[in-house]
């Protein structure tokens, strides 16, 4: 591998925060072509979780980093909501222990890719499209460390 091309995967392995997924739009416009994302799988820097979305070699991803990938790499307005949402705030004092099904939220014409609603997340995913509230209401967003 040349010189230009490690630095190029050193860039983009630094490029999103541990424990989120790229998806082969986002690293198109980014100047990642098809051609260079198979290499990047071939040589051991990338694995696939499915038709579309690579994460890191190694890294353990919970699916916290494929909401974060949804919301920032495809613009999705998928959220988080109910008691899902309390339990990451930390204010599931007398919740269920843990994270066993997640509830996400998003507009009425969001679909989720198939990367994310058949890889095997360790949750239930319970995903809710609707048009009841505005785009923007409401919605933290994940900060840039995604916890691991």
């Amino acid at each position: 591998m040349s010189i230009k091309n490690s630095s190029k995967i050193n860039l983009l392995l630094h490029s999103q925060p541990y424990g989120t997924i790229f998806t082969s739009v986002w690293l198109i416009r980014h100047g990642y072509s098809y051609a260079l994302q198979q290499r990047y799988r071939e040589n051991g820097w990338l694995e696939s979780v499915g038709n579309g979305a690579v994460k890191r070699i190694g890294d353990q991803v919970s699916v916290e980093g494929p909401v974060y990938t949804l919301q920032n790499q495809l613009g999705l307005s998928v959220h988080i909501g109910g008691k899902s949402a309390i339990a990451l705030l930390g204010r599931s004092h007398y919740l269920q222990m843990g994270i066993s099904e997640l509830i996400l939220f998003g507009m009425q014409d969001e679909k989720l890719p198939k990367w994310f609603s058949e890889f095997d997340w360790g949750v239930k995913i319970d995903y809710r499209a609707s048009g009841f509230l505005p785009r923007d209401m409401g919605m933290e967003i994940f900060p840039k460390e995604i916890s691991r």
